[in-house]
């Protein structure tokens, strides 16, 4: 009989790049190897999860998006009884495996037998590298990227995220040691350092200028102006846009014959040059002296980041700082404040909206910050909504990073953590990775505690708050300061606050359901708008089932009401698993066991709120038959009657 012991089962090696492959002992798993491919799907989505674990619900959803509950939990039951066979072939009791553990709704492979994955390892590598300078590590990483990220799953879902971030990590590590090597001299390592990042991206702009200038300097114009020509076809070809403008000066310089490192001009935009733009007119701070633009509102809480921005403004060495958090956590509030604090301390301020700001309006804002730069002055660059920056200014402002000029430059910027926000841009993606490599660039904004909403309430009224109002506005906006003050603001405006021995509470226990105007459309605008179609659809869906809403409820819905309520509700059968992630990595509900809560009272009610009468009657009797649907007590509707709202 064959007993499991983390004796004698062996530890697995995995290779994801470039190949699907795991080596376990002396046995070697290849593809061929694999009977069931959703098994190795199965195996490939536990691995890239935090410590190897899923839900089952989650990696049904993701595996087999078009069936029932029913079969999708059948399927998923072959497909990890086969995957245990596959690792462990003389088991003979599911139970007593000990690769793939199962432990209520969860699948983990065991991390005490999953020894070493290859991209983790690369991006482990890539981190030290960077943190030493170190030429050997950099080349230890470059060995381990033999190519993308599982190639033979390119059009699934649950892998094309990570694929982008492992090849932006490969980007980037090649940008580096191109670096290294220019610096120590080694003039064919750089080359094909810029020539291998073009094979992974040909649209990476900066290698193409990088190696025109580098070809030009070596009196090999035809081919750098050959090696443009190609760039600016495959640009107008696979993506129809035109190569930047400095790229296109560079080629005319190089076409008039400038060969020599003085006459070839670098990869910075030439429209940073130091002359400061005429009539300039920009959201600035000039001095403490003067009447400051900026008047923050008072900052609750948020020590920490105080101390270590007061920290970067003493040392006074270039720095770039992302405050990272979910809208309405106070990104926008502590910008300002730190902004004043960067003035009172003897730097000038440039504070950009991003959102209001057109793409053109930057030329001159980076000519600006140059012109200071040149006359020896402290700046901080403030940039609020990040995210809205156009791909172009995100390039400029990467450009205005890599200028020896601005080492002194220090900049903060404001960031939603909303995953798909980030990725919105490349570059965008690649600015972000470039700011984590420095230490404490990214600020997480948490929510706040009780006492520092109580303490904010306060602030706000002139006078304390009674604990009910507290613990009402703490339960409803769950430490959401933007979400906390529209509910106060808004309850003031419509007189529901009375001041009574002292301490403001709310006039009667039923005003704690009255939602302020102002309050339903900041959510609508900066929570729900923000997300995909699918996922408000689903948001709107979950919201009239409760505050808890399961996901076999979702899937009967959408599943067997594709000729009704499924194309009323406008949400694709394919759709629900991507916008079920979506909603949950933006922090808007959690998951606990089989069921899923939405973490702001106030977003449910909104979405409710937002359909009409109508609206809410057709799909609380969707969710009803639904609900009878799941106990077994409805039969399928081939020909549902439901009219389309």
């Amino acid at each position: 009989m064959h007993t499991a012991s983390y004796f004698d089962e062996k530890p697995l090696r995995v290779y994801t790049l470039g190949r699907f492959e795991i080596e376990q002992g002396a046995r070697v798993i290849e593809s061929q190897h694999w009977r069931s491919l959703r098994a190795s799907s199965l195996f490939k989505i536990l691995l890239n999860r935090r410590n190897f674990q899923a839900g089952r619900q989650e990696v049904a959803e993701l595996l087999w998006p078009e069936l029932d509950s029913d079969r999708a939990a059948n399927n998923l039951h072959q497909a990890v009884y086969q995957l245990r066979r596959l690792l462990e072939p003389d088991l003979e009791k599911v139970g007593a495996s000990v690769y793939l553990k199962s432990e209520g709704t969860k699948l983990q492979l065991n991390p005490a037998l999953v020894e070493w994955v290859d991209f983790k390892e690369f991006q482990r590598v890539c981190q030290q590298a960077r943190l030493g300078n170190n030429a050997a590590l950099y080349e230890q990483a470059a060995a381990l990227y033999n190519g993308e990220y599982l190639p033979n799953d390119l059009y699934e879902n649950w892998a094309i995220y990570q694929r982008e971030i492992l090849q932006q990590e490969w980007i980037n590590l090649l940008f580096e040691m191109s670096e290294l090597y220019q610096a120590q001299g080694q003039i064919d390592r750089y080359l094909q350092c810029l020539h291998r990042i073009l094979e992974a991206d040909f649209s990476q702009e900066k290698a193409v200028q990088l190696l025109m200038r580098s070809l030009a300097e070596s009196r090999r114009n035809q081919e750098s102006l050959s090696l443009y020509h190609n760039f600016a076809d495959k640009l107008r070809q696979r993506l129809n846009i035109e190569p930047l403008p400095e790229t296109r000066d560079l080629q005319q310089q190089i076409a008039r014959g400038f060969s020599s490192p003085a006459s070839v001009p670098s990869p910075v935009p030439a429209f940073l040059a130091l002359e400061a733009a005429p009539n300039f007119n920009l959201t600035k701070i000039s001095s403490a002296k003067n009447s400051p633009v900026l008047r923050p509102e008072p900052v609750t809480g948020r020590k920490f980041e105080q101390q270590v921005w007061q920290q970067k403004l003493e040392i006074g060495q270039g720095s770039f700082t992302i405050l990272l958090g979910e809208a309405g956590i106070g990104k926008s509030c502590l910008l300002d404040f730190l902004a004043q604090r960067s003035l009172e301390s003897g730097f000038e301020v440039i504070r950009v909206n991003c959102g209001i700001e057109t793409e053109a309006r930057f030329f001159d804002i980076f000519n600006e910050i140059l012109n200071r730069l040149s006359r020896k002055r402290p700046l901080v660059l403030a940039l609020d909504n990040l995210e809205l920056l156009p791909a172009q200014a995100l390039r400029l402002l990467e450009s205005l990073l890599d200028n020896p000029q601005t080492a002194a430059l220090l900049v903060i910027a404001a960031l939603p953590s909303n995953s798909s926000e980030v990725g919105r841009y490349a570059e965008l993606s690649q600015l972000v990775h470039r700011v984590m490599k420095q230490p404490q660039a990214i600020w997480r904004l948490t929510r706040l505690a009780k006492s520092e909403i109580g303490e904010m309430l306060a602030q706000s009224l002139g006078q304390k708050p009674n604990p009910a109002l507290v613990e009402t506005i703490y339960q409803m906006a769950q430490g959401n300061p933007r979400l906390t003050l529209e509910l106060l603001e808004g309850w003031r405006e419509c007189q529901l606050l009375i001041l009574h021995e002292n301490q403001w509470q709310l006039m009667g226990e039923e005003s704690g359901s009255q939602l302020p105007a102002t309050l339903i459309g900041y959510i609508r605008q900066a929570i729900i708008s923000r997300l995909s179609q699918p996922a408000q659809i689903l948001l709107k869906l979950a919201a009239l089932i409760g505050p808890c809403f399961g996901f076999q409820i979702l899937r009967e819905i959408v599943l067997y009401r594709n000729d009704g309520a499924g194309w009323w509700i406008e949400l694709d059968k394919t759709q629900l698993g991507p916008a079920l992630l979506e909603i949950t990595e933006c922090d808007l509900v959690q998951e606990q066991g089989e069921n899923f809560y939405f973490k702001y009272p106030l977003l449910m009610e909104t979405l409710c709120a937002s359909l009409s009468y109508n609206q809410r009657l057709c799909w609380q009797e969707v969710i009803e038959w639904a609900k009878h649907r799941k106990k077994g007590k409805t039969p399928i509707e081939k020909n549902p009657t439901y009219a389309k709202v």
